[in-house]
């Protein structure tokens, strides 16, 4: 068995989809089993959305109970961006696991995101010169080493310092040197990063890939839950609201004190959409109150949306964007075991839900583009 430790949801379907491409069976799940039996097991946490000692917690109590497995290695999914408490969680998992090195390779050089002298790039510009990405970042730097935060025991990798202890970020400048990088991981080095570097580590390990069958989604409404801050997906919302009059946002007031029924006035929103046509997006774009803690108390707000929602729709799919988003989302619903069964493109992933519901959830990170395929409008 190969485990994975995700610190957001999407990450992890991520993962699955990459397991699964490989021809693995793959699980996932938000509370850790009393047993498993699929070739890779994805646990996923959410501590990128958590502060430091919250993140070290867990990392460290979800270690202890991944290492009872024996598993060939436990792989730490991070941010590609390097978003959350990346090295505070990495230094968990090395000490509760006995480990003297992560080497840590967050580059996806197959979606153009690549590391070069220690700079970060998207599609060859540094990133903090990237519209799409800067207003994303931690600190606004292209510099890898400036995008973790609190950083201690974080280097870039040199061939002298290979042998110490501590972190170490790779240079990738393409997809030839995530296999160099395989060769570094030895029993006293955890592997960690995108989603590229896993693939590279479990190619090797490739076999028959046995056919997937999707399963069949009954005909049903289809609500896509849009929660992303990223400036592309925010445009793309706008653009299908124009165009399709197919959106739903949340209500301006809605964390307005004076406004308590604005919950009720957006699924009625909603509703009405669905009355016109199966698919409906759910989105948050421009707010009249802002209060502390925004980004989480925006999840809480689609989380009970979405649960009430369900309590008065059939639904046969939702489609989810944010990891953030996601986990509260599916927290709120109760489910905590899913299945990847089809990978639909880089990092947007088919699940299965293991509960008697009919549904079929579909995420992908807010940071990727969905395919035309499935974005109906």
């Amino acid at each position: 068995m190969i485990a994975v430790i995700a610190d957001d949801f999407t990450g992890a379907a991520e993962i699955g989809g990459v397991a699964i491409r490989n021809g693995f069976s793959a699980k996932i799940y938000t509370e850790l089993p009393d047993n498993c039996t699929s070739e890779v097991l994805i646990i996923a946490t959410n501590t990128r959305a958590l502060i430091s000692t919250e993140a070290i917690a867990i990392t460290e109590e979800t270690t202890r109970k991944l290492l009872k497995y024996q598993p060939e290695f436990i792989y730490k999914k991070t941010d590609s961006l390097l978003r959350g408490n990346v090295e505070e969680e990495l230094l968990a998992q090395m000490k509760v696991s006995g480990k003297k090195r992560c080497l840590l390779i967050p580059a996806n050089p197959s979606l153009n995101r690549t590391i070069k002298d220690g700079i970060y790039f998207i599609n060859n510009k540094p990133i903090a010169e990237s519209q799409s990405f800067a207003t994303n970042l931690q600190k606004s730097s292209s510099a890898v080493l400036d995008l973790l935060e609190h950083k201690k025991q974080t280097k870039l990798y040199s061939e002298e310092q290979q042998c110490k202890n501590g972190i170490f970020i790779g240079n990738t400048p393409d997809s030839k040197a995530l296999e160099e990088w395989t060769k570094k991981i030895d029993k006293d080095t955890i592997p960690a990063g995108g989603a590229d570097f896993f693939n590279a580590l479990i190619q090797n390990r490739k076999r028959e890939i046995p056919f997937h069958k999707t399963p069949e989604i009954p005909a049903g409404k289809s609500l896509y839950v849009c929660g992303s801050k990223f400036r592309d997906s925010i445009n793309r919302v706008r653009k299908a609201h124009s165009e399709k009059n197919c959106v739903a946002y949340m209500p301006e007031k809605y964390f307005c004190a004076e406004n308590k029924d604005t919950q009720k006035e957006w699924r009625v929103a909603i509703t009405k959409i669905f009355k016109r046509q199966y698919s409906a997006i759910a989105a948050v774009d421009q707010l009249e109150c802002t209060p502390d803690h925004l980004p989480l108390k925006i999840e809480k707000a689609f989380a009970e949306f979405v649960y009430k929602l369900t309590n008065e729709l059939s639904f046969s799919h939702i489609y989810i964007e944010g990891g953030a988003t996601a986990f509260a989302i599916i927290q709120k619903l109760k489910i905590t075991r899913f299945t990847p069964v089809e990978e639909v493109d880089r990092g947007v992933i088919k699940l299965q839900i293991q509960s008697p519901q009919q549904l079929i959830l579909t995420l992908k990170p807010g940071s990727y583009t969905w395919p035309d395929k499935i974005w109906p409008f």
